[in-house]
């Protein structure tokens, strides 16, 4: 997995992953699906999750060289709290005014569709993976409501994402929790807010603050977490 903070202080670029089968016919490596959770955001924030409505290929090339390709996607205004699954395939960005935290497949493969006609200090735009990115969008994903529906409940384990390669759950602890795994795998954890402390079987702790992150290895079954009043904590393992 790859874990991230991302603080974006303007629009990021729309980018889009391939899906495993091409990620390896092309590069040897994984594709790429995601999920973000909003940790904060100024009011009007958005991200692009999807199309607005179909396109064709043809149709895709067009307005990209147009300029106008932006105006084709679908966006969410974003909210704290709010998650978002994006499987491999969908277009997608982060916008600007916004904390999240990223939970991602590990490959280092993005093909960058559009970036705002920006230009560097020499007047040049950063390159476009037009062509590439043909047979790795998924034309038909139209998402009216792209956002995760959980129920915000306090101690006890949350399901937030569902993948075939990763699960993501959401922690809001304020009292000490005893949490037991099920899955043959190591466990992220990243702290969103508060702080609180971990205690392995053996009694060792390590403290967890705001804006850290650790990871419990597979062979750890069990694992103790005392919050310091409050820890909000999302907590991921691969499949």
């Amino acid at each position: 997995l790859l874990i991230k903070f991302i603080d974006a202080q303007r629009d990021l670029s729309i980018q889009v992953h391939p899906n495993d089968t091409l990620a390896r016919q092309r590069h040897g490596t994984n594709g790429k699906s995601e999920m973000w959770y909003v940790i904060d955001a100024d009011r009007g924030a958005r991200i692009c999750s999807g199309l607005a409505q179909p396109l064709t290929k043809e149709e895709y090339v067009k307005i990209v060289r147009e300029g106008t390709f932006a105006d084709a996607l679908h966006y969410d205004e974003v909210h704290p709290g709010d998650a978002y699954y994006m499987p491999a395939g969908r277009v997608h960005s982060i916008g600007a005014g916004m904390k999240i935290a990223e939970i991602q497949q590990t490959s280092d493969v993005t093909y960058r569709l559009y970036d705002f006609m920006r230009k560097d200090a020499n007047g040049n735009t950063r390159e476009l993976h037009t062509e590439l990115a043909l047979d790795a969008i998924d034309f038909d994903d139209i998402v009216e409501d792209p956002k995760t529906k959980y129920a915000d409940e306090r101690n006890t384990v949350v399901t937030l994402v569902e993948s075939p390669f990763f699960n993501t759950n959401k922690l809001t602890l304020t009292a000490q929790y005893e949490r037991e795994f099920q899955e043959d795998s190591f466990h992220t954890y990243m702290c969103l807010d508060g702080s609180c402390c971990f205690i392995a079987p053996d009694g060792k702790g390590i403290f967890l603050h705001q804006g850290e992150a650790l990871i419990v290895p597979a062979e750890m079954k069990q694992i103790t977490i005392i919050p310091d009043q409050m820890a909000k904590l999302l907590e991921s393992c691969v499949i």
